[in-house]
C-alpha cells in the first residue's frame, strides 16, 4: 500500500491527465486519468484514492475516483513492460469496466487501442491477468449510470448504494436516471 493512500482538498488548477489539489496549505499535483481530469473544477472539493511511485528518476503521485480504479492501476503496474503511463492510458481510454472485462475477455485489440499500448504489450497483458481480475459488480444497464456519478465525484461505493436505494425502470433514459439518483444523494 502507498503510505498517501488518500487526499482530499480542493482543486487549484488542472490540465489534460493532472490537477493540483490543495491539501493543508500544500499544493500537491496528482496525475489522474483524462476522464478525472475533465469532470474536476476548479474550486471544487476532490476526493481521490492515491498512489505514489517512487523511481530513480522521481516521485510521482497518481490518483483514482474510486480504490478499484487505484487497485485495477497497481495490478497493471504489476505486468512487465506496463509503467504507470501506459496503465493510465488504459484507464483513460477503455474506463476501469470495460478495461477488466476486455482483460477478462482476451480482447488485446481493445487494449492496442489505448494510446501507447502496442498489440505486445497488450497480449503480454491478457496473459497475465486474465482469470485474476474480479469481475465488474456493477450490471450492464447501470454502468454508465455509475461512471457519470463517479466524474462527479461520487465514489464507486456511494454510486452502487444509491442505485440499489433507488426505484429506476430499467427504460428509463439516462438523464432521468441521473437526476432521481442525485436527488437521493442529495438527501
Amino acid at each position: 500500500m502507498s503510505p498517501i493512500a488518500r487526499l482530499q482538498g480542493e482543486v487549484l488548477e488542472r490540465g489534460p491527465g493532472w490537477l493540483v489539489v490543495q491539501v493543508g496549505g500544500i499544493g500537491l499535483q496528482v496525475t489522474v486519468p483524462l476522464p478525472l481530469a475533465a469532470a474536476a473544477r476548479v474550486g471544487e472539493h476532490v476526493s481521490l484514492f492515491t498512489h505514489l511511485l517512487v523511481k530513480e528518476d522521481g516521485i510521482g503521485l497518481y490518483g483514482f475516483a474510486s480504490d478499484r480504479d487505484r487497485e485495477l492501476f497497481e495490478t497493471l503496474l504489476g505486468v512487465s513492460g506496463v509503467g504507470p503511463r501506459a496503465a493510465l492510458a488504459l484507464l483513460s481510454a477503455l474506463g476501469p469496466d470495460a478495461l477488466s472485462e476486455a482483460i477478462e475477455q482476451g480482447d488485446a485489440d481493445a487494449l492496442a487501442r489505448a494510446p501507447g499500448v502496442g498489440r505486445k504489450l497488450a497480449g503480454r497483458i491478457v496473459l497475465e491477468l486474465r482469470g485474476k481480475l474480479a469481475a465488474p459488480s456493477v450490471p450492464p444497464d447501470q454502468r454508465e449510470l455509475v461512471q457519470a456519478l463517479q466524474a462527479l465525484g461520487y465514489s464507486r461505493e456511494e454510486a452502487r448504494e444509491a442505485l440499489r436505494a433507488t426505484d429506476l425502470p430499467a427504460d428509463a433514459p439516462l438523464e432521468e436516471k441521473l437526476r432521481a439518483v442525485l436527488s437521493r444523494l442529495a438527501r
